[in-house]
């Protein structure tokens, strides 16, 4: 029978590659937009009187929908209808949220003189582009996790026979070159420099640009829509080897302990991750120093590893040899960081340890996740894993 003129027909094998690649930029430009804002800090403190607490307030607000449960009952959507229509949907959340941080952050709020004039009347100690900018940020974070939890779906559709790790880690690796080329990149998008003694530069660019990359990751998301076709995977879907751990209920319910450890294990690791790295960002360095520690040889890192951990996952590795090494790599990294502070050679062997440690460990524990999760239910349990770490993370948060 003749492919439909909407569908593009390539072999199996050969399509599952370039649906990986599609999906990748789609997340590329999501954490490029994540991390692109960050550098431009000293540029809202002067432009729009933001504090220190403020940018916190802004870059926390990346979890409040998350928080309240919204990302689970995205995955209970998720798995009521597919990856296609609940991706594309996600993926348009992702850009309406960045477009309204772009119109928060930029010259948009203040040409339109009625919002700002109210928002300004109402909340008078607070600076309006951080009420808008939050409230786009707060929906790009929603949006972005529920894209994650999609294409994290569709990769064990077609990835659960083979390389379901390696894919997984391929996307975490590409994932952070989107945030590691906005690290080295942004500032200079937007001009950032002194002028008298004050910073000087232009939001508007990198955000534009961010938000041109986004549009891009849609139309690569579009195309993946264009080459998946469900009727390839039937079989594969009806032979997964896979545990049910949620019930059909209003409540999550776990029956299979084993996974209740490794989600409560992948939120406390990326909890204590965050706090590793805002304790590295207290050494005595100077700020070129440490901006290339943590923003861009973390990310290279991460990036090298992830795939080998993923590759390594489908030799078919136990798991307890993956926890075992990356715990003592963490150790290690930790131990060199608390001693050679001072001293730059054993401080950047201890990161690239930490960057090793993390990424093998978060690529192992969801491409464990994803073997163990029946595919009808996945989306489901995907969003209750990010939930939850994201419930640690502000934990951690509050009490470190």
């Amino acid at each position: 029978m003749a492919a439909k003129k909407s569908e593009l027909t390539l072999p199996a094998n050969s399509t599952k590659w370039v649906i990986l690649i599609l999906v990748s930029v789609t997340l590329f430009s999501a954490y490029f937009f994540v991390e692109a804002i960050s550098p431009l800090n000293p540029i809202l403190e002067s432009r729009y009187q933001w504090t220190e607490g403020s940018f916190t307030f802004f870059s926390l607000s990346k979890y409040l929908l998350i928080l309240i449960g919204l990302l689970y009952f995205g995955g209970k959507l998720l798995d009521r209808f597919n990856e296609r229509v609940i991706g594309l949907i996600s993926v348009l959340v992702l850009l309406g949220g960045a477009y309204l941080t772009l119109f928060g952050l930029t010259n948009g709020l203040p040409n339109n003189k009625l919002l700002y004039d109210f928002l300004q009347n109402t909340f008078s100690n607070t600076p309006p582009s951080l009420i808008v900018g939050s409230i786009g940020f707060a929906i790009f974070g929603l949006g972005l996790e529920l894209t994650t939890i999609s294409i994290l779906k569709l990769l064990q559709r077609w990835f659960f026979d083979k390389h379901l790790g390696f894919a997984i880690g391929f996307l975490i690796a590409f994932s952070k070159l989107g945030a590691l080329l906005a690290a080295i990149f942004t500032a200079d998008f937007a001009g950032l420099s002194q002028v008298f003694g004050l910073p000087h530069g232009n939001l508007s660019y990198p955000l534009l640009f961010g938000n041109a990359l986004i549009f891009i990751g849609m139309l690569t998301f579009l195309t993946f829509i264009l080459f998946d076709k469900p009727e390839h995977n039937k079989d594969r879907i009806d032979n997964l080897k896979a545990y049910k751990i949620l019930r059909k209920s209003k409540f999550v319910i776990f029956k299979n302990y084993k996974l209740i450890f490794y989600v409560i294990i992948f939120g406390i690791f990326y909890s204590i991750s965050n706090l590793y790295t805002n304790e590295v960002m207290k050494i005595s360095l100077d700020e070129n120093s440490l901006q290339f520690i943590l923003r861009i040889l973390l990310p290279l890192s991460i990036i090298l590893f992830a795939p080998i951990g993923g590759r390594l996952f489908d030799k078919k590795t136990k798991m307890h040899k993956f926890l075992y090494a990356s715990g003592i790599s963490f150790l290690i990294s930790f131990v060199l960081y608390i001693i050679f502070q001072d001293i730059s050679i054993l401080l950047i062997v201890a990161v690239v340890l930490f960057g090793a440690s993390y990424s093998v460990t978060i690529t192992v524990l969801l491409a464990y996740f994803s073997r163990e999760v029946q595919h009808k239910n996945s989306g489901t349990s995907f969003a209750v894993l990010f939930w939850i770490q994201t419930i640690i993370l502000t934990i951690f948060l509050q009490l470190f």
